[in-house]
């Protein structure tokens, strides 16, 4: 799973799980990468407040019902949005309503 960090408490080592980019859509950080002190200040610089990380402290479940489930979510959240999501921004808010309905479920 994957979790939001506020910039004040990212970690050197914790991977994104999205690409981080500028208000010009220029990607600053590519999505998998592991960070560092020095990304960490180019996001400062860029006024990221906060970053989509993997959450190693809760594990992956990989069982079928745990899939049939999230594949329920997302059928339902798209009924819902009338839409598909097109970039970044909405794919983010997209996994974040998943992963919250997924832990109500």
């Amino acid at each position: 799973m994957f979790k939001r960090v506020s910039l004040d408490k990212i970690e050197e080592g914790m991977i994104l799980t999205s690409a981080q980019v500028n208000k010009y859509g220029q990607v600053l950080l590519a999505k998998g990468t592991k960070i560092k002190n020095s990304h960490i200040k180019i996001l400062r610089t860029w006024g990221v407040d906060s970053v989509m990380v993997l959450d190693e402290s809760e594990p992956e479940i990989e069982s079928e019902h745990f899939k049939r489930v999230k594949a329920e979510v997302e059928k339902s959240l798209k009924v819902r949005m009338l839409f598909e999501p097109s970039n970044i921004y909405e794919v983010d808010m997209f996994r974040a309503t998943i992963e919250y309905k997924m832990r109500a479920e």
